[in-house]
């Protein structure tokens, strides 16, 4: 499989979010590449888990702490 090469243009305002990426390379020991995807990927289970609990809140009657 050819690897496809990605360049990211990252703006001077988003520049503090390199150090958050650089921070989640050395936790997952991964590339800045590997762990851009990773998150992105885990994106959807995260998302899922948290509507799960606001739905699960609801249904215990703590709707104003799931907002």
């Amino acid at each position: 499989m050819k690897a496809t090469n990605f360049c990211l243009s990252v703006s001077r305002k988003n520049e503090d979010v390199l150090d958050l990426v650089d921070e989640y390379s050395d936790m997952f020991g991964l590339s800045k590449a590997d762990t851009i995807f990773t998150i992105l990927r885990e994106y959807p289970k995260l998302k899922m888990k948290e509507r799960v609990r606001e739905i699960e809140s609801i249904r215990t009657g703590g709707y104003a702490s799931a907002i």
